[in-house]
Formats: C-alpha cells, sequence, structure tokens
C-alpha cells in the first residue's frame, strides 16, 4: 500500500504536508525497510492551466509553499519545481472528456539551478481563499534571524530564528480531515488519476469542459519512484488516506522540527482578537474630522514661487497611470533649504554601459531668496522611489549603484554601495533607523525569463534586508522573501495589518517591537489592505477603502487613539500625508480629478485638476491652514513641511510654492 500522507496547519493559511508510514499493520511491515518517512512536496501553481494553450512539451511551473528536505535535496519555501505537459486534449462533440498529463522533473534543490527531481501529482487542491488577494504579507524584523540593537542603544536583542508570516484569517480555512491518493478537493468535475498516462504522468480529466486550474492551485507531490513502485505492488483495494492530523503531528524531517520550535518558542504572539470597536470615534478636542476647504479655516495663498521650466520641468500628460508615481519629489535640508527633484526626460547615453532607466534632475533652493544655489543630474537605475528623508538636514538618494547621504548643498556626506538592485528604503519617523532591501536574484536568467511570461507579476525573490542606524552602521542583517511586504518602521519597531475577519473586513493594527514584544494598536474596516504609512513619531496615517468608491483616512496614536479622521470622494485619489521628525505639525493632500477613478483604475495626470493640502497641529489634530494648488502632478512626494514646521513648500505643473505655517 502507499503510505498515508499527512496534513498538518502550520498556520491558518497553508498545511504543511507531511507523509509518514501509518498504513495498515502487514503493509507498513512489509513496506518499512523499504520505504523510509518522508515528506511530500507542498507546492501551488504559477500560472493558468487551461487545456486550450497546452500541447505536448508545454511548460509546467510550481511554486513551494513548504520547506522540504529528502536526501541531498533541500527546497525552502518559494523554490520552482518544472515538469512538462505529455499530453493535453480539449473537450468536443466526438470525445466531451478533456485531459492533460502532467509530469514533474526538475527542482530548485540546495541553489538556483534546476537539477533532475522526478515527481507525481498524488493529489490537487483549491486554491487557499484566505491566501488569493494578499498575495503580499508582512514579517515582522524582530522575527527575523538577526540580532537588532534595543532602540536604547544598549546591547543586541537575540529574536526569532524563523520569520512570522501574518495570518490574514481569523477563521480556519475549510480544510479535508481525510485525503486519498488521486482526490480532487473543492474543483468540482475534476478527476484524477495519478501514474497512469504516458510517462508515468498524473492524468488530469473532465467532462462536458476543457481543464483549467486557476493560478494558485495547490498541488500534492511525491516522488515518482515512489508511486511507480506502490502501483506495482499494491494489492488491489481502496485508495490510500491521507489523514489531516492535529498541530500535535510531529514534523518528519530534522529541519521542520527546528523551525517549528523557533516559530512556538520565540515569535512575538499577535494579542488575541478582542470585541474592542473599530476605529470610528472622533471628539474634539484631542481628535478632530477633517472638514471641506470652505469650512472654518481661510486658505493661505502661496508666499513665494519658483517657475520650474527654468530648470528644466516639463511634467507628461499623456501617459497612463494605475497608481500615483516618483518622477518628482520634494525634501528640506535645512530650514531654508529646498531640494527640489524631477525628472526632466532628455535622452539618456548608454555609451558606458550603465544601467540607467531615467535621469533626474536635483535642484537646492534658498527659500529665503527663491534662487537655485546648486543644480546636478543623477542617473536611476528603475522607477520606484529614490528620496528620503534622513535628518533635519540630510536625504537619502538612490544615485546609480549607491545610496547616497546629501547634506546642505547637496553635499555628497556618505556613500553605500549596493549589491544587487534596490527594492525598497524605509525610514522610522524620528529618522534614527532606516531599513534597506536589495534583491538577490533566486532563479537563473532563463527560468526568470519563464516565470516573468507566465505571470502578471515580477517572479519571486530574494531581499537581503540591512538595518542602519542614525550613523549608517549596519545593526542588523537578514534574507526574506519579496513576497513579504516592506516594514513600516516605528520609533520601537514596526506596524503591521492582519485580517481578522474576512466577512466583516476587519483589520488587526499591531506593532511588533524591537524588545520582541507585540500589542494591538487598533481595528479597522477595510475591503482592502490597508495603507499604512509613518509620517511622525508616535503618528500613524492609514488610508482604508470601502465595497463603494471613496476612502476613509485616519492619523492615529501608536496607543491606537484617532487623533484625525476625514473621507474622499470617487473623484478623489492620492491619499497622502507627511510630517517631520519634531512632530509638530503634519500635512495630508488629497488630488481631485474631472470625474470618478474606480479603485484600481487607471487615469491620465491631465485628470487631475488641483491637489488640496490642508496642515493639521500633531498635539490635538487641529487644522492651521488650507490651500490647494491646480495641475498637481501624480506623486506622492509633492510636497515637504520645513523641519520646523515653519513652511509648506509644493510642487505643480509650473512651479513650487512655499506657503508659510501660522506658528503652533
Amino acid at each position: 500500500m502507499f503510505p498515508s500522507l499527512r496534513l498538518r496547519h502550520r498556520h491558518l493559511l497553508a498545511p504543511l504536508i507531511l507523509i509518514s508510514v501509518v498504513t495498515s499493520a502487514p503493509a507498513a511491515g512489509k513496506h518499512a525497510s523499504e520505504t523510509p518517512a518522508l515528506a511530500p512536496i507542498h507546492a501551488e501553481l504559477v500560472a493558468l492551466l487551461d487545456a486550450r494553450f497546452l500541447k505536448p512539451g508545454s511548460p509546467l511551473l510550481l511554486r513551494v509553499k513548504d520547506a522540504w528536505q529528502n536526501g541531498d535535496c533541500k527546497l525552502r519555501e518559494g523554490s520552482i519545481l518544472k515538469g512538462h505537459v505529455v499530453d493535453a486534449n480539449v473537450s468536443s462533440k466526438e470525445d466531451r472528456i478533456s485531459k492533460v498529463a502532467l509530469v514533474l522533473d526538475e527542482a530548485q534543490c540546495n541553489g538556483p539551478a534546476l537539477v533532475p527531481l522526478p515527481l507525481a501529482v498524488a493529489a490537487i487542491m483549491a486554491r487557499d481563499p484566505a491566501e488569493f488577494g494578499n498575495a503580499q504579507e508582512y514579517a515582522p524584523l524582530n522575527a527575523l534571524p538577526v540580532a537588532i540593537r534595543g532602540a536604547s542603544g544598549t546591547d543586541p536583542l537575540s529574536l526569532s530564528s524563523a520569520a512570522v508570516v501574518a495570518e490574514n484569517s481569523a477563521t480556519r480555512v475549510d480544510s479535508p480531515k481525510q485525503v486519498s491518493l488521486g482526490d480532487v478537493v473543492g474543483l468540482s468535475g475534476l478527476k484524477l488519476s495519478v501514474g497512469t498516462g504516458p510517462e508515468q504522468s498524473t492524468v488530469l480529466s473532465t467532462k462536458g469542459h476543457n481543464v483549467s486550474l486557476q493560478r494558485y492551485t495547490q498541488f500534492v507531490l511525491v516522488p515518482a519512484a515512489l508511486i511507480a513502485h506502490e502501483t506495482a505492488a499494491a494489492p488491489a483495494g481502496p485508495a490510500p488516506t491521507v489523514v489531516a492530523t492535529g498541530s500535535d503531528a510531529r514534523p518528519a524531517t530534522p529541519a521542520a522540527s527546528s523551525a517549528e520550535a523557533a516559530r512556538t518558542d520565540t515569535q512575538p504572539q499577535v494579542p488575541a482578537a478582542v470585541p474592542e470597536p473599530d476605529v470610528e470615534v472622533c471628539a474634539p478636542p484631542s481628535c478632530h474630522v477633517a472638514l471641506p476647504d470652505t469650512a472654518t479655516t481661510a486658505e493661505v495663498h502661496a508666499e513665494k514661487s519658483f517657475p520650474l521650466r527654468e530648470l528644466g520641468y516639463a511634467p507628461r500628460y499623456g501617459i497612463e497611470l494605475d497608481d500615483f508615481n516618483h518622477e518628482a519629489a520634494l525634501a528640506y535640508l535645512g530650514e531654508h533649504q529646498l531640494l527640489v527633484t524631477f525628472n526632466p526626460h532628455t535622452l539618456i547615453d548608454r555609451r558606458d554601459g550603465r544601467d540607467v532607466a531615467r535621469m533626474v534632475r536635483a535642484a537646492v533652493l534658498d527659500t529665503s531668496t527663491m534662487r537655485a544655489i546648486r543644480i546636478v543630474d543623477w542617473p536611476i537605475a528603475d522607477h520606484k522611489q529614490y528620496l528620503w528623508p534622513a535628518g533635519e538636514d540630510r536625504v537619502l538618494a538612490h544615485v546609480g549603484n549607491e545610496l547616497r547621504v546629501y547634506g546642505p548643498g547637496l553635499k555628497i556626506e556618505r556613500r553605500i554601495v549596493l549589491q544587487g538592485p534596490l527594492a525598497w528604503v524605509r525610514v522610522s519617523p524620528s529618522q534614527k533607523d532606516f531599513a534597506i532591501g536589495v534583491i538577490l536574484e533566486r532563479h537563473s536568467k532563463e527560468l526568470h525569463a519563464q516565470l516573468a511570461a507566465a505571470s502578471t507579476s515580477e517572479p519571486e525573490e530574494d531581499i537581503e534586508i540591512r538595518v542602519l542606524d542614525v550613523e549608517f552602521q549596519t545593526t542588523a542583517t537578514a534574507v526574506r522573501s519579496s513576497r513579504f511586504m516592506p516594514p513600516v518602521l516605528t520609533d520601537e519597531g514596526e506596524v503591521e495589518a492582519d485580517l481578522q475577519d474576512r466577512d466583516k473586513e476587519r483589520w488587526h493594527l499591531v506593532e511588533y517591537s524591537w524588545d520582541h514584544q507585540a500589542h494591538s494598536i487598533a481595528y479597522v474596516k477595510s475591503a482592502c489592505m490597508p495603507q499604512i504609512s509613518n509620517i511622525a513619531p508616535d503618528l500613524l496615517f492609514v488610508v482604508t477603502c470601502g465595497r463603494n468608491a471613496g476612502a476613509k483616512y485616519r492619523v492615529l496614536r501608536r496607543d491606537g487613539s484617532l487623533l484625525l479622521q476625514g473621507s474622499s470622494s470617487a473623484e478623489e485619489l492620492g491619499e497622502g500625508a507627511g510630517g517631520n521628525r519634531r512632530g509638530k505639525a503634519f500635512v495630508v493632500g488629497i488630488a481631485q480629478a474631472d470625474c470618478a477613478v474606480p479603485s484600481g483604475g487607471y487615469f491620465y495626470p491631465s485628470d487631475l485638476k488641483k491637489e488640496h493640502l490642508a496642515v493639521y497641529r500633531a498635539t490635538d489634530g487641529k487644522r492651521i491652514f488650507t490651500t490647494h494648488v491646480d495641475s498637481p502632478p501624480p506623486t506622492r512626494e509633492a510636497y515637504a513641511l520645513a523641519p520646523g514646521a515653519g513652511e509648506l513648500a509644493v510642487l505643480s505643473a509650473e512651479q513650487i510654492s512655499v506657503y508659510p505655517v501660522p506658528p503652533q
């Protein structure tokens, strides 16, 4: 008899699939010396598999969902399994049964190279609904195998040896209690015949329509030799049983045991969900509601302006966008030095072989005289964010293959050479801690191209994370998957959002501190994953969405109390906020389009007719002043507060405008 498969839940999101010899006593005794206990492979489909588009030789790509090890082959989570279609036919009038025969013969054992590893499909399950739609998850930095220096500068703290996957569901996914070899779970009409096709392939079949499996469909795989051996040796009878066991099941490999122990013993525990109310109550004087521009506060007009066309600024209106971009950015290099950066869309000289996606012009303006005191051009390797605040008079810029620290006058103070493409940079609100993610290629060039062609998203890669202190000295390093979202840093750790109840669209905001603690911040309701950013010490800006058009935004204190709340209509988009390390005030900006823009829909820069900006006092959320600019650029870094919050700089289609901010 074929050894039974055991399904064990590692998290609420996905089962950890194990295999052990738990068949009947005579059969177990017969094969005990021949077939040692080993773990089957749990994987998911990388792209749509449809009989209409398949032919013999068509590639099959699966992604490993749980780390696996057997003999000389070690597969990490995210490793790729490669196979091919042996045969495929569609349903027709002559033959109503559609069939697809599959084999898998290569795997990324012990590294990026694909090596021979014959596997057979033993069972298929529908994609996990708790995972689909939330392809990116959080993994707290304080749960990685690193040591991070405490916030007070004390000795490094020993942290967990295994990354934590955020659980995006509060209820267990409906999983089968028992599954047999050849079973299909959650896919009506699909049948599976293991090892019966040509080349000992597994045959998928369905009657009356074509075989079609969506991306993320789950596969259970075992060594092909084991299937062939059991098929020849097993007597006639019912299919062997796949038993779903409880959390006390013993992992089949030492690696699984140590990883499970690390998760159990050292990971920060997420505070249990309690029936706390959603964050909705906003009552003065501790909280204010964002009012329309026409209400109570008179609109402030710019005190100074600078025409940008003199610097070569020429916005592009004919490009289609699905979100705001990073084609321009503002930042202060002191109280009266404003750094203005933008893409002048000039021709790029690539004769020297540099990998340059665009050139960015950086100009330093003296806001007291509104004169440019220095202008330089930066080669930028991608189209991501390239500028971040790094102190009251410093910025961090991604230029070429390095991060540069610039001080007043745009003087280079430090260079940080990158060993690969930059994935992201995150800065704590006090601008004393920095997290840098660098992409490490996980796949060969050929496999990367195949994965990119098979999916609408970028192939999964490794991200090397470095945590830097205020002097840009490395205090921690780690490696995590690119499928995890970049961290949202606070001065004490980081914040993430966990989906507590999918039906009620209820999210739990949790802070994981550097000293390995976790505490609840607030609960919010949102039909999409909330967007979280830090805007000042102890202040978070949270944007949520409803099932209909429009969004809500909130400014929360780290203790969960509400400082400000507001809403935007279907014609408003690009909700954002910014502050500074002193935390005296913050600014909220919302662009207004000519017509409604659905969530995830496309728009043109020319659709944006104005941007509303309001500055609020950080102590109680009271609005200090409001203004607006016409024809705003579609960028989130189009405004900045001076270090002392004495002035606000705003970028529009034609100029830089500087507004005086009344004393707080």
